[in-house]
């Protein structure tokens, strides 16, 4: 049961900042921060799809390796926006992007391969990595890429 209940959670909270798009430099802080919030903007798409995954049948697992595979191309575009190499901010947000998208792709392999006990250790670095990416995203100023996790 309480599986249940965490693939539940992380469908709703699955949804977290994605922005960014493939392989690109940003010149300033300020820029940095648009780019990740201009594929915010593409992202808000998936809120009603979950809604829509959530309400559909199979099990809660199957839902979740679905919307984990909506999600992952929007990390992966975070992931290509690099920050300016002089805005340290900037190059934390980023190694904690990377993190989260791992993260994320750990779980989607865990729930596949029916690993609860993996699957619940992701679950706990999820927790961790997507509050301090959420913290992060306040510092950088990218107010369109901010969820509740």
């Amino acid at each position: 049961m309480k599986f249940r209940h965490a693939i539940t959670a992380a469908l709703i909270c699955a949804l977290v900042a994605g922005c960014g798009s493939s392989s690109q430099k940003a010149s300033s802080a300020s820029d940095y921060a648009n780019k990740l919030e201009a594929v915010c903007g593409q992202m808000q798409g998936l809120t009603k799809e979950s809604q829509t995954v959530k309400n559909s049948k199979g099990t809660a697992q199957q839902k979740l390796i679905k919307l984990l595979g909506d999600v992952t191309p929007y990390m992966d575009k975070l992931a290509a926006v690099k920050p300016p190499a002089n805005y340290a901010t900037g190059v934390d947000m980023h190694r904690r992007l990377s993190s989260f998208d791992t993260v994320l792709k750990n779980m989607d392999s865990d729930l596949k391969a029916k690993n609860q006990a993996k699957w619940a250790k992701d679950m706990a670095s999820y927790g961790t990595v997507g509050k301090q990416l959420q913290n992060q995203l306040q510092v950088i100023g990218a107010k369109g890429c901010q969820t509740s996790l």
